[in-house]
């Protein structure tokens, strides 16, 4: 059962494109991405100080505390995520669009009567007020959606050296069903004369090979927020949020290695097949503050305790297997399946904190700065069934504080608001002198009547990984590029 769990672990790996443990499975659930309404997403999230936007209870829940009036916000957009592999030399693109719900929210506000009756006490009080709020919130939070095609011809890298290298010192019945255990089943590998745990094949792996590997992710993660905030004379507001995590993470991917120039005796290709179904929930806790400084500026503050997720996997994976001739036969066929196979698990992710400052004039004009820290050391994987005491020890060993800064601006020429938006999120992974990604953002709001509007939002995000198509001893590296682009629009009413 260890080596099985062993290799499923490895598998994420080369999944993630990043040579680690599993600890990439933290990094995924755990890595913040900006989703919500379009106003929101148009200042690129950065409105942690400004508030009046339910998409707000992502970050500082204080936000609605803001509201004077009830709201529905209903928003949808398309995705369209491109990417570039780079593998030894052969540049291969591919592309992905998906559409999706961005957010649905009901917001209620309503003011305390006041306890001042008579004309003296009421001018005495004159900034006496106490107001409620409560919000219903989905917002979709992150999306996986992403197809990456990998291609090139490698020499003296065949999968079979993966194959081989995860077999020795086994016997045949304790091979991994889902990996070795295929390439056993297909004659890709074989015991040695005399041997039972000594592993070999029926051909020279000294060739050239050429290499293509299809990947397809789906999936994405959606928060369902019950939120509440309180205004304490239109200075002071607190806001706390309780988040319902939902979602789900697939992943297909088909390799293909073949003898390119048909130059290796007996063998001529294999297709070697993996599906991965994750299904997510969790929850977590948020809490804000928002101050009225001046009449020009704001500042907030929020603390987002860690999110315990739990999460269930279905996998299996297939392989077929074409040969020149296999024992005195011609033109040989062979398949092999896993069955399917779960495996249950849980995740925490570290807690956030952030703070923020905002520069309003009057209604026409508005700027929000927001710093957000995570540290990453604290995330961390277990299962009732499985120890993974070494991938916590290498989170701790890898993975660093970082920061996040995020900037939005408003300029309001009623009846149209114009938006934009900049994030720098900052890298994870120790020693790395580069930006994790970043985001650009941009929108304009249209007020056709007193109590509706509607918003559009543009967002461009890049970012750039590191991939390994088997176990990185045997193979070189891969070097993806991806760029997103999301237009999104959302219908608001007030009431």
């Amino acid at each position: 059962m260890k080596k099985i769990v062993q290799i499923i672990v490895l598998q994420l790996i080369f999944i993630n494109g990043i040579t680690a443990q599993n600890d990439l499975d933290v990094l995924r659930y755990s890595h913040p991405d900006i989703g919500g309404d379009s106003r929101f997403i148009s200042m690129a999230g950065s409105m942690g100080a400004l508030g009046a936007n339910l998409s707000c209870v992502n970050f500082n829940p204080a936000g609605i505390g803001l509201y004077r009036k009830g709201e529905l916000n209903v928003s949808a957009g398309i995705q369209t995520t491109t990417s570039q592999s780079n593998y030894n030399n052969t540049l291969t693109n591919d592309f992905k669009t998906n559409l999706f719900l961005g957010s649905l929210g009901l917001a209620f506000a309503w003011e305390e009567e006041s306890p001042f009756k008579d004309e003296t006490s009421r001018k005495k009080f004159k900034n006496w007020s106490r107001r409620h709020i409560i919000g219903f919130t989905y917002n979709k939070l992150n999306q996986f959606h992403q197809n990456i095609t990998i291609s090139g011809n490698a020499f003296q890298q065949s999968i079979m050296n993966d194959f081989l290298s995860a077999a020795q010192n086994y016997a045949p019945s304790e091979l991994n069903p889902f990996y070795e255990g295929l390439a056993f089943n297909t004659y890709l590998i074989d015991t040695m004369p005399g041997t039972l745990t000594d592993y070999g094949t029926y051909f020279y792996l000294d060739k050239t090979f050429t290499h293509q590997k299809k990947i397809s992710i789906d999936g994405g993660i959606n928060s369902y927020g019950i939120n509440y905030a309180y205004a304490l004379n239109n200075k002071h507001y607190f806001g706390a949020s309780v988040g319902i995590l939902s979602g789900k993470w697939n992943y297909e991917s088909t390799f293909d290695e073949t003898d390119n120039g048909d130059s290796t005796e007996y063998f001529k290709n294999l297709k070697f097949s993996e599906t991965i179904q994750t299904q997510l929930l969790g929850i977590n806790l948020k809490l804000g503050y928002i101050v009225r400084l001046s009449e020009y500026f704001r500042a907030g503050a929020y603390f987002h305790t860690p999110s315990a997720i739990s999460l269930t996997d279905v996998y299996s994976n297939r392989i077929e297997v074409n040969f020149d001739s296999l024992f005195g036969q011609r033109n040989v066929f062979l398949s092999d399946s896993s069955g399917v196979g779960n495996f249950k698990y849980s995740i925490n992710t570290p807690f956030r904190a952030g703070l923020s400052i905002a520069y309003l004039f009057k209604k026409y004009f508005s700027i929000n700065v927001d710093a957000e820290y995570i540290d990453y050391k604290k995330g961390n994987i277990s299962s009732k069934t499985y120890s993974f005491s070494e991938v916590n020890e290498g989170i701790l060993k890898k993975y660093i504080s970082a920061i996040n800064y995020k900037v939005g601006f408003e300029w309001n020429i009623s009846p149209f608001a114009i938006r934009l938006g900049y994030a720098l999120f900052g890298t994870p992974i120790k020693n790395s002198i580069s930006n994790y990604n970043q985001i650009y953002t941009a929108g304009f709001g249209w007020k056709f009547k007193e109590n509706k509007h509607v918003d559009f939002a543009f967002m461009y995000r890049n970012w750039k990984e590191n991939y390994y198509l088997f176990n990185p001893t045997f193979v070189n590296l891969s070097n993806l590029s991806f760029n997103r682009i999301v237009l999104q629009a959302s219908y608001v009413i007030r009431f």
